[in-house]
């Protein structure tokens, strides 16, 4: 992503399968409430400087 893309909880990167991607902060949301029913896998950040 670029240095200044915004700092949203969620968004969608269509070029990784249609894959929501969620923020670390609310993933720990998540889990303090015990919400369930989902799957996290962890991406590394990457740069998109175009």
């Amino acid at each position: 992503m670029k240095k200044d893309f915004p700092k949203y909880d969620v968004y969608e990167i269509r070029c990784i399968n249609f894959v929501p991607i969620i923020s670390q902060p609310l993933k720990e949301i998540f889990e303090k409430e015990g919400i369930t029913g989902m799957e996290f896998k962890a991406f590394d950040k990457f740069l998109v400087d175009k």
